[in-house]
């Protein structure tokens, strides 16, 4: 409650700094004037100086008043920032992504994934590790990574397998092999 307080009065100090008079400021911000007094009196005892002075019809900052002008713009940024960068973490445009892939992946369907996802989503690094399915799924059961791009392994319930393209593998033999010419199963192999 107390911190409530604190930000609502500097909130309050940096609009009477900006418009340099307590009854436009108190206007603007909808509380009367004497609440507002009361606001600048509460803060000038905290940090043991005056904040402004007056000034014909109005009043001006003094130094330390400008000092805490200058640091209540910099929270107010910070602030701002701060609320950016969790937004766009929370919609997922930003942050450490750690796939894993085997060498093929890596190589040729890793650097278009790549661009797309900078494209879309410039905030967003990609860290790569480039190892054997085996050894990848298992970083990924021990959350070492996020994701694994390869080929389907055997069902796992601990995760989800989503296919994202079909590669067909060939076999490649001399014209004169028993299985030139036809559709070579696993079997028939070996």
């Amino acid at each position: 409650m107390v911190m409530n307080l604190q930000v609502r009065d500097l909130m309050y100090f940096a609009k009477v700094a900006e418009l340099g008079h307590l009854g436009r400021a108190a206007e603007a911000l909808h509380v009367s004037q004497p609440a507002l007094s009361k606001c600048i009196d509460r803060l000038e005892q905290t940090y043991g100086a005056a904040l402004f002075e007056r000034s014909g019809r109005g009043i001006r900052l003094t130094d330390a008043g400008r000092l805490l002008q200058e640091r209540v713009r910099l929270v107010e940024r910070t602030l701002d920032e701060t609320q950016r960068e969790i937004a766009t973490l929370g919609a997922g445009l930003s942050g450490l992504v750690k796939v894993g892939a085997a060498a093929t992946i890596a190589e040729f369907i890793m650097p278009t994934a790549c661009r797309v996802l900078h494209e879309e989503a410039p905030a967003v690094v990609v860290e790569l590790q480039i190892g054997m399915n085996d050894v990848l799924q298992d970083a990924l059961r021990k959350r070492q990574l996020d994701v694994v791009i390869g080929p389907l392994g055997r069902h796992d319930d601990a995760l989800v397998q989503i296919p994202i393209l079909a590669d067909d593998v060939v076999v490649a033999a001399s014209a004169t092999h028993p299985l030139a010419g036809k559709r070579a199963t696993l079997e028939a192999m070996s």
